[in-house]
C-alpha cells in the first residue's frame, strides 16, 4: 500500500542531504567591518585638533576624503592608517 507520508519523509530526507552538501560548498562572505564615516568636525574632535588642521591633511594628502552631496567625510579606518609611529 502506497504511503503518502512516508513519501514525504523521504522526500524530505533527500532534501536535507543537498542542503548539507550546498552549505559545505558555499563559504560565508568573511566577516568586514563596517565602514564607518566621521564628519571634518568629529575628525577634529577625535584627533583634539582645529577643524582647518583637518582641511590642510586633506588638501595636502596626509588625509583621504570622501563626499557625498556637499558633505565630506572621513572613514575612520583612513585615519587610523594615516597615524605613523614614531622613532626614538
Amino acid at each position: 500500500m502506497h504511503n503518502p507520508f512516508q513519501e514525504i519523509q523521504t522526500k524530505l530526507t533527500d532534501l536535507e542531504k543537498i542542503l548539507v552538501e550546498m552549505k559545505s560548498i558555499i563559504k560565508p562572505p568573511p566577516n568586514e567591518e563596517p565602514i564607518h564615516y566621521l564628519t571634518r568636525e568629529e575628525v577634529s574632535q577625535l584627533l583634539r585638533i582645529n577643524p582647518s588642521s583637518v582641511f590642510n591633511w586633506t588638501k595636502n594628502g596626509t588625509l583621504k576624503s570622501y563626499q557625498m552631496g556637499g558633505r565630506v567625510y572621513y572613514k575612520r579606518k583612513d585615519i587610523d592608517e594615516a597615524m605613523v609611529e614614531l622613532k626614538k
